[in-house]
Order: C-alpha cells, then structure tokens, then sequence
C-alpha cells in the first residue's frame, strides 16, 4: 500500500504516526513501514535498497508493505505487488493524482485482480476530470461491478499432505577471460534506426486500442553528448578489471572507429547499452553456464501458517468440492483433491480437470495453479523478460498417469500462447520437467473446450 503526502513534514509529523498507531492497533510489526521521501535524514541508502527491491522474493525489502511516499512512486514507477494507493491531501498537480492512482491499476497476471485507491472528495473529482481529459473515460467505468456469484470459500490441507520428488535446478554461472586478438564490429550499418525513434500514440480513450494519431518525438528525448573521453569512460564502468585505455583501443581499432561511434551514441544514446557494451563483453569473455540438480520433496500445499484453512474468492460456477455431487467427481475423487475444494479461475480449467478425472489413463490429478507463494512449494523459477528478474511461476496441474510418468499441464487462452511472459514460463517449466523425467504440456483453452486437448 502506497500512502503519498504532499510534503516531507507531513509524512513525519502526520502521516507516520497514524499509520503506526493504527499497525500497532493491528498487532502489525512496524518494520511492516517503508520511508521513501528524498531526504537523507528520512529516507537511508538501506531505505531505497528495499524499495526498488519491493518485488523481489527474499529480499529484505519484499517485507514491506506500507510505503510512505512524497514525491516518488509517481510516472514510472512499476511495482507489480502494488495492490493499494492513498493520497493523505490534495496535492498541488492535479496529474499527481492520476499518476499516483494509475501506478496500482495495471495488469499483473492473466488472473483479474481487484486494486484498491482511497481518495478524499476532491481528488475523486480531479481523478475523474484528468481521466476524461487524458483516456476519455471515468471513474465510473473503471469501477468493476460487484459479481453476486463469487463466493468466499474455505480450503483446507487433505491429510495426508501430497509431496513430490522432483529435481530442483540452479543454475552456476562463470566468466573465462578471452584473449582481445582482432578488431571488433559493432554493426552499426544493419542497425534498424526505427527501433531508437520515441513514438507518441494519441488513442480515442483508455478502454479502446484504436489508435488516431501517431507521431515522432525523438526531439523529446533527453541525450548525452559524448566525447571520446567520456564514453570510455561510460563504457569502461562495466569493465572494472578493464583499463581504461585498452577499451579507448577497442573503440579505435573497430571497424566503425571511434568518429563514427560517436556520431552514432550521440544521436541513438542506447546503442551504448545495446550493442558496444554486449559486443565489447563478448570478445573477452566467455560465460560459462552449469545446471546443478538439487532432488527434493516439494509440498503441492503447505498448511496455513494461522487459522485452519486458507480462504479464497471465486465464481459459485467455478467451485467444486471432494463432495461435489457431480457423477464425474463421484466416481473419481479418488484420484484427486489435495485441498478439500477447488476455485478454478476459468472454464477451461474446470473442464480439463474433469477430462482428467474422467480419464481412465490418469492415476492422480491435482489443480495446483490456485495456491501460490508460501501455500506451496510446486513452482517453477524463471526470468521474467519485461523485468529481466527471477519470478515464481505456478502450473496449473500435476497429473499422474498410469504408468508413472508425471504431467505438469497448464491452461492458456488462444490469446496468450505467444505472450513473451508466457513462453518464458513454458520455457522453464519445459527443462526443469526434462531433468525430473516428467512432461510439460501448454493447452489452449478453446481445444479443451471443444475436447480436442490431448496429454
């Protein structure tokens, strides 16, 4: 939750007091509270270490969960486990409003997520007016509607609690040093300039993707004018172990030569970051890659720290209980639920999970996709290519079949199959099924539908 003063005082005298009072009311720990306000003072190099670390797991700064903001957090900031923004006063820009609103209303997974925004009157009536002005839309048709057929459900763990043996892999990386023996190319000519050019989309409003009108804005754009001296200086920073005058050699001796890299990053700023660095790193060294297999017991669903169960909301139509009076679940619930209910986010996936069961090939077949993050310990690590950081991915099925062999199966609609996101998860979920014998399976949602989906 992001709680935004208008000023550093406000947030020390005003703001922080309340919010531990009310913390400590809750029996929360204060160390729950995270200061970004832009004075030294205040806010301590620790401080914004833990904010931009806010979405990585393990980290100390994936602990905090009241942020206290003046000035931060604003265009730019992308915190995918923001779920919650406040705005104490009325600030002074009326798009401060709409930037703080707009930072906890974007797309974080497949799953529809609800954000929450706390607004006094008049900035729910600024918000309203710069939504119309800027996206030709309002408060109002942002709002989603309650549905009357989701439901708050219990779940609890079945005893036993169902365990897997599987490979978990990590991954060692090295660096060998190469020997520099020949100039280098950076490809400066085949560079598809385009790529480098800041376009600005004016679209009809923020619910439609029409676009009318589409412009360059390069002279937007904020450069660096790089001599000589100063870009080996920026390239040399990620090669501490470089000097300085054998990158200044590198550049010189390349087949572009150090004038017409200049005139390139003087006027493409990225293609620093984009080809000198990556080609520079290449030719002296080599990465050295070496998967490391751990054999462990996962825990498809760990019991609840507090309470006897965990509880979830989801579609009446989308539930199904061990108990369910369903003939298909009747016959089979033998061969499933590890949790004594299951919440299906999709009809796709209530289907598989009835295919499966109805199956006569499939021994076992557990919905696993529902639990995620310290419920249970059946998750896949991979890279997230729009953040480039270490994420948890949670497959929907564990299914075993008749023989043995294990299926990890995972629902998509027609839409998402080609989403980067998506196939990187495949991607990850497909070798770490390899080295423990299993078999990874991507379906798409119409196939099961139309009972054309094969395992």
């Amino acid at each position: 939750m992001a709680i935004f003063g208008a000023e550093i005082a406000e947030v020390r005298d005003e703001i922080r007091p309340v919010v531990e009072e009310v913390l400590s009311e809750l029996g929360i720990p204060l160390d729950k509270i995270l200061v970004n306000v832009g004075d030294e003072k205040i806010t301590k190099s620790e401080d914004i270490r833990d904010f931009n670390n806010l979405d990585i797991d393990g980290t100390a700064g994936s602990k905090k969960q009241f942020i206290l903001l003046v000035n931060k957090g604003r265009e730019g900031w992308n915190c995918r486990s923001l779920f919650s923004v406040a705005l104490f006063r009325s600030p002074k820009s009326k798009v401060f409003v709409l930037q703080a609103t707009m930072r906890c209303l974007r797309k974080i997974t497949d799953e529809q997520l609800t954000a929450t925004v706390y607004l006094s009157k008049e900035n729910m009536d600024i918000l309203d007016d710069e939504l119309k002005k800027n996206f030709r839309t309002s408060i109002e048709e942002l709002v989603v509607k309650k549905d009357k057929k989701r439901k708050k459900v219990p779940v609890r763990v079945k005893e036993p609690p169902r365990t897997l043996r599987m490979n978990r892999l990590h991954y060692k990386y090295s660096l060998e040093t190469k020997h520099y023996d020949s100039r280098l190319s950076f490809g400066l000519k085949e560079i598809e300039i385009e790529n480098y050019d800041a376009t600005m989309y004016v679209k009809e409003g923020l619910t439609t993707s029409s676009v009318v009108r589409e412009s360059n804005v390069n002279y937007m754009v904020s450069k660096t004018a790089y001599t000589e001296i100063t870009l080996v200086a920026e390239v040399a920073k990620y090669f501490p172990d470089i000097r300085c005058t054998e990158v200044a050699r590198i550049l010189r001796e390349s087949e572009e030569g150090i004038d017409k890299i200049l005139v390139a990053v003087n006027e493409y700023n990225d293609i620093i970051y984009d080809k000198i660095v990556p080609t520079i790193f290449e030719a002296l060294y080599r990465v050295n890659k070496e998967i490391v297999k751990e054999n462990v017991d996962v825990k498809l669903l760990k019991k609840p720290k507090e309470g006897g169960y965990y509880e979830f909301s989801g579609n009446e139509d989308l539930i199904l209980t061990q108990n369910s009076e369903d003939s298909v679940v009747v016959k089979n619930k033998d061969k499933s639920f590890h949790a004594d209910t299951y919440v299906f986010d999709s009809k796709p996936e209530l289907q598989l999970f009835l295919q499966l069961l109805a199956n006569e090939h499939v021994k076992k077949a557990y919905f696993t996709g529902m639990f995620t993050a310290d419920q249970t310990d059946f998750y896949v690590p991979y890279i997230d290519p729009e953040s480039n950081r270490l994420r948890k991915y949670y497959p929907d099925f564990l299914v075993k079949m008749d023989d043995g062999s294990y299926l990890i199966l995972e629902v998509k609609g027609d839409n998402m199959i080609d989403d980067p996101v998506v196939k990187a998860k495949g991607a990850a979920a497909e070798e770490v099924a390899v080295e423990s014998s299993m078999k990874y399976e991507m379906l798409k949602g119409t196939d099961i539908m139309e009972g054309k989906a094969k395992f």
